[in-house]
């Protein structure tokens, strides 16, 4: 689906196409972003070298780090938090008992009557 977006609008560079997976097994576009992304992170923790560091080195005409994948498979997921603050404190501990979990938190809030799918 992502390369089917960026060949219809004829994109060179960076494309991300974030998607989502709703409860009714429907993929669902919802952000196209021309740039590095955050649904990029699990190359900050699983390859040799970052998507967002190796946009920097293009940028400014350095030479590219290697991209090579680090471990057997990486994966991003994007949790939408529910109506009322969560107890990081509490929930965050028990998802690094997993020694090869890495957690990146956005601060993002809750947007009321938002849905995707429906």
């Amino acid at each position: 689906m992502a390369v089917a977006i960026a060949d219809r609008i004829d994109v060179s560079g960076i494309l991300a196409v974030e998607l989502f997976l709703t409860v009714d097994g429907d993929l669902v576009v919802n952000e196209l972003a021309a740039r590095p992304h955050n649904s990029g992170h699990a190359t900050i923790d699983a390859s040799a070298t970052s998507q967002f560091e190796n946009h920097l080195r293009a940028v400014l005409d350095w030479p590219l780090g290697a991209s090579t994948q680090l471990v057997p498979a990486a994966a991003t997921v994007n949790l939408l938090g529910p109506p009322r603050p969560v107890d990081l404190a509490g929930t965050v501990p028990r998802a690094l008992e997993d020694p090869t979990v890495h957690i990146h938190l956005y601060g993002k809030s809750y947007s009321p009557g938002a849905s995707w799918g429906t």
